[in-house]
């Protein structure tokens, strides 16, 4: 009696069980390259960036120039990983000035902070600290109120091409943003009559855009012909700073 061939479905099953096995290894191969990938994601530099503010405040007296300034430090990559921000710097050249002039130098003079003043029901400037460094990671941006001074100069009239240096711990070549500022025969004149108030400019008016985006001072009234050729012009409310 002849013996029965071997049927086909143990083949298949044999077959269907290699096929799931090879399946099964390259999905946990895949998950661990993308576990590796995720790990290393979270664990690279943050690449702190720098956002300026709409608002830069500028103060003035005979013999000295203070620019205050709030900048946004931050990261956008998905990490874990932080960096530190250890100094920042400020640097304004005059595009009208001879090319023997030497530019301001500016240090970081202090911190602070604006807290609302209810006799000009506005925001006043408070001294708050020393200049610090700064961690910065994806859950904690830095808004730093930075105020810096040029000892023995005092601004003028022009256009002034500006950079905000942000030095980073991760890295030795800075963040450089730059942006462009500018100021009236008229901004002058009141700045040189008022020592203890500091006036507004802004990089998001008509004005300003109609001065390439530069930051120019702003008033809460529309400003007049005299107030734009000739030197009156009443202090932006919650201009005053606590300590002259």
């Amino acid at each position: 009696m002849s013996q029965p061939e071997p049927t086909e479905p143990p083949r298949r099953r044999s077959g269907f069980g290699a096929l799931h096995s090879w399946i099964a290894t390259i999905t946990g191969l895949a998950a661990l390259v993308l576990s590796i990938f995720n790990f290393w994601l979270l664990q690279r530099d943050p690449r702190v960036d720098a956002s300026l503010p709409a608002v830069l405040r500028i103060a003035g007296g005979a013999d000295f120039t203070h620019i205050y300034l709030q900048p946004t430090l931050s990261t956008s990559q998905d990490t874990d990983g932080v960096d530190v921000v250890e100094t920042l710097k400020f640097r304004l050249h005059d595009t009208s000035s001879d090319p023997g002039t030497s530019d301001p130098e500016f240090i970081w003079d202090e911190s602070g902070k604006w807290q609302y003043y209810e006799p000009t029901d506005a925001l006043n400037y408070f001294p708050d600290g020393d200049p610090v460094a700064m961690v910065v990671a994806r859950d904690t941006p830095q808004r730093p109120v930075v105020r810096f001074v040029a000892r023995g100069w005092r601004i003028a009239a022009g256009r002034y091409d500006a950079v905000l240096e942000v030095h980073r711990g991760s890295d030795e070549t800075p963040l450089l943003k730059h942006f462009c500022l500018s100021l009236s025969p008229s901004d002058i004149s009141i700045l040189a009559k008022d020592h203890k108030g500091f006036y507004f400019f802004r990089n998001d008016t008509p004005q300003a855009a109609d001065n390439d985006g530069c930051y120019t001072r702003f008033t809460y009234s529309q400003p007049s012909r005299g107030d734009t050729e000739g030197s009156s012009d009443p202090l932006t409310p919650g201009s005053r700073p606590t300590n002259t």
